[in-house]
């Protein structure tokens, strides 16, 4: 789509960007704004109900029209959550915004995505699959109710990864034929999720409150047991509560032509207003890197004097665990502020297939310099 959109609040006819109240009955006034993608000019304004708040949107093309699913609660303070909400769908044809479903439902609508050309949602401790149609509106196909709160969705193919406000994460399956969702396989640590994100069809991301992140994976087994749990392949203290991630690259990938060397690349977000890059690298290139991620925290000072290791070791409030499976791009680049010398003794006893030919061989000073800055240009 050529439009971005958000939630804002203010009043409807207050100064866009500004915080205001409505004043006939001091509440907070949600809107959904319509916003050219290069110019932010705002191209459409719509107007919730009163105490109605936006939680979640999210683009749905469908019957070659382009649609914004939006996911709201309505808000009492003298509830400890929201009792009801609205799943709402808006037409947009490029001028103007028409509202043409709603359907309200028990709960707020913390996400919305779309699973196999459905709008899936998660509502309160649910998540429902919704079957849509112009004519004839939204219309409930199936539901799940094993979550806390299902507060993150993510789906590739018929697979929804959730993402639950205390029960880390869930791995489920969409059976279309047969009309319901089925979990396949649990994380079953208590994690307080922040946000999650598919790697590939057995590798998921989280996110976790303690600023923490780590990685899972579906394995198969000859047990039933196993096949079912999602297990810990990866942790990482990040020190930024990350609270989005989105598939894509802040540079132009791969301009030379040349192979990869990171073959997937995941931005996040942080509630302090970081901007940072998680990227998917193969096993000899990990095996490198963890070699000299190890030298330079040796030979590197770090900030306040914490081990590299301590700083990065994945803790909350339950446990403090070694990070693995991760490398830390920012400690691999200051490399490359070292002194030669400090550059040559870290180089002696590393091997890799520098040259690409499939055969390894010791590097040089040069072949990690030039190994390093290929790597600092994908962000």
């Amino acid at each position: 789509l050529r439009y971005e959109f958000y939630f804002l609040s203010s009043g409807i006819n207050a100064e866009y960007g500004r915080f205001k109240k409505d004043a006939a009955n001091n509440s907070e006034v949600h809107n959904l704004l319509i916003m050219d993608k290069k110019t932010y000019e705002v191209l459409h304004v719509h107007r919730f109900a009163p105490t109605e708040w936006g939680l979640s949107v999210f683009s749905y093309h469908c019957n070659e029209k382009d649609y914004f699913v939006v996911g709201t609660a309505f808000v009492n303070e003298e509830d400890s959550e929201s009792k009801d909400g609205r799943l709402i769908v808006f037409r947009w044809d490029g001028t103007t915004l028409n509202q043409v479903a709603s359907h309200d439902v028990k709960g707020a609508v913390s996400c919305v995505t779309e699973v196999c050309g459905k709008i899936l949602a998660g509502i309160n401790n649910k998540v429902t699959v919704f079957e849509f149609k112009e004519d004839d509106g939204l219309k409930v196909e199936c539901k799940y109710h094993n979550t806390l709160m299902a507060v993150y969705l993510r789906s590739r193919g018929q697979f929804i990864l959730v993402g639950d406000l205390l029960r880390s994460m869930a791995l489920l399956v969409y059976k279309q034929l047969e009309g319901r969702l089925e979990d396949i396989a649990k994380d079953y640590k208590a994690n307080w999720m922040t946000q999650v994100e598919i790697l590939d069809d057995d590798t998921f991301l989280g996110a976790e409150h303690f600023n923490n992140l780590f990685v899972c994976t579906k394995e198969g087994g000859l047990e039933e047991e196993d096949r079912r749990l999602l297990k810990l392949a990866g942790q990482f203290h990040l020190g930024e509560n990350a609270n989005v991630f989105r598939e894509g690259s802040l540079v132009l990938k791969n301009p030379s032509g040349a192979p990869p060397l990171v073959h997937k690349t995941i931005l996040y977000g942080s509630s302090t207003g970081a901007i940072g890059l998680i990227g998917c690298i193969e096993k000899p290139l990990f095996d490198l890197l963890l070699t000299l991620q190890e030298a330079l925290a040796r030979t590197v000072v770090s900030v306040g004097y914490i081990p590299h290791n301590v700083w990065r070791a994945f803790h909350n409030d339950r446990q403090k665990e070694p990070a693995n499976g991760f490398i830390d791009g920012d400690l691999i680049e200051r490399f490359l502020d070292l002194p030669r010398s400090d550059m040559s003794k870290i180089c002696s006893d590393l091997f890799y297939d520098f040259d690409g030919t499939g055969m390894k061989r010791e590097g040089t000073v040069d072949d990690l310099v030039k190994l390093i800055e290929d790597l600092a240009r994908i962000h």
